[in-house]
Order: C-alpha cells, then structure tokens, then sequence
C-alpha cells in the first residue's frame, strides 16, 4: 500500500516486533501518521521509521519497546506528536539535538520509561515540562518538569576547582562589581528614575513608566503562557482606568531570544499602525535591554477559550450560561470583522497566523477583538503563497498545508477562523477530536456519515439546541466545514464568510 497516508491499529493485542525490513518500510514512504499504541509491541523502534520523511504523528506509547531514543528522530522536518510514554525505552536522552529541530515538535511525550542520565538543555522548554514524569534516573539542572536536580560534583573535587581557578574567580568578581559601582555612578549622574526603561506610547497616556514596573506583581497576574505573563493594572482614578501589561519572557538561549524578539517586533509593528473595532488595541510599550512589556486595552471577559472549554472553573461555572447562540453567533461576526479588515483592509495585507480562541477576546459587553500579533505577518502579495520557515500556531488549529509545502496566505488564518466557528457550534476542543484526530477532522468525518441535515444535531453542543436557531447553527456549522477544507483554494475568503454570517 505504497499510497497509505494513515496507519492505526492501536487498543488491539498484536505482540512481537515492528518490522525491520528497511525494503518494506520505505514503500511507506509517504506514511504520515503511524499509532500502534495500547497494544503488546516488544524489542527496539526500526532504524526505518526514523527515515520516514512525510511522517507527522508516531504514536506507539503503552507497550513494551526498550532500546534508546535515537538522535534521528529530530530528522523527521514534519513531526509534530512524537508518543513513547510507557513503554521500556532506557539509557539517556539525544544529545546531539538543537532547539531548532524541536520548534516543530507541539507534543512530545517519553515519560514512564527507564531514560536516565541529564535531561540536554534543548528539552527543557516549557512545554515538555510534563513530557519526562515516571523516569527514576532522569534528573534537570533547575527541577525542570519537576524532576530531581542532577547530582553536583563532589565536595572535594568542587574544593580542588576553587583551588585552582579561585584567584580567577576573585579577579572576575573585583571586575564586575567595579563596572556596577561605575554603571550605578552614570545612573545617579543621568537623574533619571529608570534610566535603562523607555516608554513608547501610541496615544495619550495618564501613567508612567514607575506606574507599570511596580505592579508587575503576582497578585495582579491574570494569565500565562509560553511567551510570556499577563498582568492586568488598575490605575485608579486615572484616565487610565485598566489596563493589561504583557511582559515577554526574558531568555537566556540566542535562539529563543531572537524568536520573542521577532514577535515582539511583530506586535508592536502591525499593531501600532492598525486601528479597528474588532482588533485588541495596542496602547504603546515598555522595552529595555532585558525586558519587553506590551500595553494593551483591559479585555474584562477574558477569552472565549475560557467560555466554552473552562467548564470546571467554579468562578465561570455560574456565568457561563451567558454564553448563548445569540452571543456566540455576535463573537463570530465581530472576529470575523478583525479579521477580514487585517486581509482586505490592510496594504500590504496581513495574515495573524495564531488565531485561535484562545486569542479572541471579550469586553463587558461580549464585543469581540482579535489579539496576540507575535506570528502576524504582512504578505508581499494579498493571495499569493509565500514560504515560512517553521510551523506556527497552535495544534487543531494549523492548516495542512504547512505540514507539507510550509507555503502560507491569508488562508491559513480562514482554516484557524473555521476551526473557531466548530468550537462554537460543538462546545469542542480544537484538539478534541479524540487520539490524533483534531476537531476539524472529526467534524468532517461526522458530516460525511450524517448526510442528513437532521442528524447534524448530534454535532452541536446540547447548550445551543434550540428550535429557533437551529437552522442558523447549522449554516455556522457548514461554513465551518467549508473553511477547515484541506486545499486552501476551496477556503472561501474573510470578506465572504463575514458576508455569510451577516446574512
């Protein structure tokens, strides 16, 4: 089956070892995703899987494989779920591997394994920090992932180090406190309160740089991610009223540090020189040489990622009923709006890139605005593919083709857009389509069995089955399909879906 695209044979009782035959195996060449997991599978992962290029999701946790994790599994360009939690694997982890190789990698999972030794400094991103639990020999240089510090060096070898290299030491040190005592004197000369700060603003300000620094404070952190913490201050009776603060995380790698440099660039960018409704509005920024902080308008309803999937948070639990299809069928149209300003307003036009609604936020009145311009770019040509060098986005929501051309448009924000307007009619997870399945494949494949109209009602969240608007959330449920398609041709653009939920 040389053409086979998908291979699950996973939940079964099938024993013994995968295949071997580097002949066989490269008639699969074009496999991109493979899930043996939950079976019996015994001896050591095939050499020729590792050189399956088109490969996406390997999925083969909760057997019985030992052997070492090779480093050339970093070989695989488009892997992006790499499962082989549960299972014998042991000896330590690749050390040949960058933190390049591993930005296209979403989901990564090796724990419940015998791995040993140091976890290499390019695993230890924030999100693999859960991807190395249950591996007793495992260790981290800072409790990364919770795990156990490695073993320092032992007291009298440590004695020996000082020993030799202790005059260099205090040398550096005398150094480096006489460049202070002299940096600290330039300070005091200058007069300036937070001399190494500047404040950029986009608009008239009623508060200063000191206003913001000292309430970076933990009692008024609101959110948290990959890139960053979300601070919200309240200025009084200041003009100000509310505002939010992004604060970039600082990092010490020179890769991850160009990255948010980039998207900081990026959002401050595109951001300061665009004004809509419907678009989260940029109030001006802070940077240093140490630090970024972003200034945005106070979005007091949080996200609508919060209102359809935090059904457990007893603080939104009660509120939540808010949320009808009158109001999410408005957060549609208002996202809708941002968006299609961004491609056909803008010149040149600009793709987000990173929608998701987790990035729309909601103001006291349930007014939508897009936010988080850090992967927004301006296209070259509104329409024409241009390449990109990595996969951006967030798993569910991430157009196929960037699995295979990494050739991107305005199109991919229509797909991330349609995968919106399903979570919106099914109450589901963007990845919540079950195992390796997202939202919008499962959607699709539920529309393909139902050709019914009627049966489409098994598809919608049981919050919104209301006679009088069912056949509204349908059409939103057939849009969404429509966007989601695989070829980005078919995808209808921004202009024309607001059209269709305008009607």
């Amino acid at each position: 089956m040389q053409n086979m695209e998908t291979l699950d044979l996973h939940s079964n009782s099938l024993s013994g070892r995968i295949p071997d035959d580097p002949r066989k195996l490269k008639n699969l060449s074009k496999l991109r995703i493979l899930d043996l997991s939950s079976n019996t599978m015994n001896g050591t992962i095939p050499n020729g899987i590792w050189r399956m290029q088109n490969m996406e999701v390997l999925n083969l946790h909760n057997n019985s494989l030992s052997g070492r994790i090779p480093d050339d599994f970093c070989k695989l360009k488009n892997l992006s779920w790499l499962l082989l939690n549960e299972n014998l694997l042991s000896g330590p982890l690749p050390e040949n591997v960058t933190q390049s190789q591993l930005t296209s990698i979403f989901q990564l999972n090796f724990s419940s394994n015998q791995l040993t030794g140091k976890i290499p400094s390019p695993f230890e991103m924030k999100r693999f920090q859960w991807s190395f639990l249950s591996n007793p020999g495992l260790c981290s240089s800072d409790h990364f992932g919770n795990l156990p510090m490695c073993p320092r060096l032992h007291l009298k070898m440590f004695v020996i180090i000082l020993l030799v290299f202790g005059s260099t030491i205090l040398i550096c040190t005398g150094l480096i406190g006489l460049t202070k005592i002299k940096a600290f004197s330039s300070k005091q000369k200058a007069d300036a309160p937070f001399p190494q700060w500047k404040l950029t603003a986009f608009q008239a300000i009623d508060y200063d740089i000191q206003d913001i620094l000292c309430n970076l404070i933990d009692a008024n952190l609101v959110g948290s991610g990959g890139s960053g913490k979300v601070y919200k201050i309240c200025l009084g009776n200041r003009n100000g009223g509310v505002i939010a603060v992004k604060q970039i995380w600082c990092s010490s790698g020179e890769l991850e540090h160009d990255v948010l440099e980039k998207q900081f660039q990026a959002e401050i960018e595109i951001l300061g020189s665009i004004r809509h409704a419907n678009i989260i509005k940029l109030l001006g920024y802070i940077s240093s040489s140490e630090s970024k902080l972003l200034i945005y308008e106070y979005m007091e309803n949080g996200s609508l990622y919060e209102w359809l999937h935090q059904k457990d948070e007893p603080t939104t639990s009660t509120t939540r009923r808010l949320l009808n299809w009158p109001i999410r069928m408005s957060i549609a149209i208002d996202a809708a709006r941002g968006l299609c300003y961004m491609h056909h307003g803008c010149s040149p036009a600009i793709a987000h890139r990173d929608v998701e609604s987790s990035n729309i936020l909601l103001d006291p009145q349930f007014k939508a605005k897009i936010a988080d311009f850090g992967l927004a770019r301006a296209l070259l040509k509104a329409g024409e593919p241009e390449s990109v060098s990595a996969v951006v986005g967030s798993f569910g929501y991430i157009a196929p083709e960037f699995g295979s051309s990494r050739k991107m448009n305005e199109k991919v924000d229509v797909y991330s857009f349609g995968v919106v307007l399903l979570e919106l009619v099914t109450g589901r997870r963007a990845n919540g389509g079950g195992g390796y399945e997202n939202l919008a494949q499962w959607a699709w494949r539920q529309f393909h069995q139902d050709d019914e109209d009627i049966h489409l009602t098994n598809l919608i969240d049981a919050e919104i089955r209301d006679p009088a608007y069912s056949r509204e959330v349908q059409l939103v449920l057939k849009l969404g399909l429509i966007c989601t398609g695989t070829n980005p041709s078919s995808r209808p653009s921004m202009k024309q879906v607001l059209q269709v939920l305008q009607r």
